[in-house]
């Protein structure tokens, strides 16, 4: 995922998987732990965070792997504009 926040441009890359092991990490980034799907909603988030998981509701089984760029619409909503991320084939 892609935005702007002044003159630096951010870019996150989120994974989605499942596992047999519930056991976390420490991380030096803050405190790991689950947090269950129907949890997400009550969570502060930032808007292309929210997009992310709107989408991803819509598109979970599918094969695809998506880019998404967050900008605003005239009347200046968020909004996320999502590509498929395929090979061109082209060289």
């Amino acid at each position: 995922m892609l935005r702007q926040k002044e003159t630096e441009i951010r870019q996150q890359y989120v994974y989605f998987a499942s596992t047999v092991h519930p056991n976390v990490v420490s991380s030096a980034e803050g405190e790991l732990h689950w947090i269950h799907p129907q949890a997400l909603p009550q969570l502060h988030m930032s808007a292309i965070v929210t997009k992310m998981l709107e989408h991803y509701a819509l598109h979970s089984a599918e094969p695809d792997i998506y880019v998404g760029t967050m900008s605003v619409t005239p009347v200046g909503k968020p909004i996320v504009q999502w590509s498929v991320l395929k090979d061109p084939a082209v060289f």
